[in-house]
């Protein structure tokens, strides 16, 4: 498939991880929220199956963290068709009135970055890029969710966009791979220390990749599945990095090459891996799964998919809602293995929007960009429960 523009490779690039616990959002009970200003957002207006939402302004390659009151950051990503420049805006939804707030400007703009949702309800954002042709950010940083506000949260060892980031159960992150200048892949990796708010390098993977997914493991290590060793071309291999040495051992190979893919981690361990491409060209619609043996064949999507490693997420039944990357959305029973349709708005594709699944059961679906990089006015609500 052809873009009729081109776009940093950082907004090529995505992986994010969400994990938080905290209030019931349906009431607001225990909730400690600082203070946002008041939304500029339009209430919410019901529709065929879904609730659409009026954001505060169109964005993709962007990042969505489930905050601990129930509340939804959403941060940077690109908010003018092209997508040439990235954005230090934030927003802040909130799912007892529906609307989107504004949130604090981040210290500098970023599209293609990770967002990692800490033990404690902080979030850590890494690297990404500011805009097109500028060279990948080594700065992180960290949204306090208790005043609300970022603070500086450290330097990279190597400045990346496009990497994979995973929070490690001993608090610690896991950042590897990514770009690091034009066409210019990586194998390092480093961790993110919460108590020093720094990095240090740690063993690199076997080789370069970006575009790949990072998923933590019930045992506490690192699956990296897929993602492009040289631009533009899918690998099928895996390895796992192991906390307690440092060191990446070889993990079976996948089904197919793909990069720009989704994964996500199921209740029984194993490990979802849906859609991507081989080559920038094709898009897949195979759907295979990790039991920590081998990968293995799980059926195929109604259509080919890419571009939407945020906007995956298992849902209260135990299935795997896909909202983006396609023209449509699917969902996933990994009890039965059956492929079905979900609801939401059609037509256009909707590469890198992000999914959320709320404390009340609905699933927040936010912004992307069509097949001519123009922003997607897009944000809905689907009723998970």
């Amino acid at each position: 498939m052809t873009e009729v523009r081109r776009l940093i490779p950082a907004l090529m690039l995505v992986a994010a991880l969400v994990a938080c616990t905290g209030s019931d959002p349906t009431t607001g009970q225990g909730s400690d929220r600082p203070a946002s200003v008041p939304s500029t957002g339009a209430p919410a207006r019901s529709t065929d199956g879904f609730t659409a939402l009026d954001p505060i302004v169109d964005r993709a390659a962007h990042a969505a963290s489930l905050l601990p009151d129930g509340r939804v950051l959403i941060t940077g990503g690109c908010v003018v068709d092209g997508c040439s420049a990235g954005t230090a805006s934030t927003e802040i939804y909130d799912p007892v009135t529906q609307r989107f707030l504004e949130g604090p400007d981040m210290s500098v703009p970023r599209a293609g970055h990770t967002a990692t949702s800490l033990a404690g309800g902080d979030v850590l954002l890494i690297g990404g890029y500011s805009g097109e042709g500028e060279p990948p950010l080594a700065a992180a940083e960290l949204y306090d969710a208790a005043s609300g506000s970022f603070v500086p949260g450290g330097q990279l060892s190597v400045a990346r966009g496009g990497h994979m980031a995973a929070l490690l159960n001993d608090g610690s992150v896991l950042v590897t791979g990514g770009s690091v200048g034009r066409r210019t892949l990586t194998d390092s990796a480093e961790i993110w220390d919460p108590t020093s708010r720094s990095f240090r390098t740690t063993g690199a993977m076997s080789i370069p990749r970006a575009a790949a997914t990072a998923t933590t493991l019930d045992d506490g290590s690192v699956l990296v599945a897929g993602g492009e060793s040289t631009p533009g071309l899918g690998v099928d291999s895996s390895e796992i990095y192991q906390p307690q040495t440092g060191v990446w051992t070889a993990g079976p190979a996948l089904s197919q090459a793909r990069f720009k893919h989704a994964a996500v981690a199921l209740a029984d361990g194993s490990v979802l891996i849906v859609g991507g491409t081989s080559d920038d060209e094709l898009l897949l619609t195979g759907v295979e799964r990790y039991d920590g043996v081998a990968f293995r064949d799980e059926g195929r999507l109604g259509e080919g998919r890419y571009k939407f490693s945020d906007a995956v997420a298992v849902l209260p039944d135990g299935r795997v809602a896909i909202a983006g990357g396609g023209r449509t959305g699917e969902s996933y029973d990994p009890l039965t293995g059956g492929i079905a349709p979900l609801a939401g708005p059609s037509g256009r594709r909707s590469s890198f929007a992000t999914a959320t699944l709320l404390r009340n059961g609905f699933l927040l679906v936010v912004g992307g960009y069509d097949e001519r990089i123009d922003l997607l006015r897009a944000a809905y609500l689907l009723d998970a429960s």
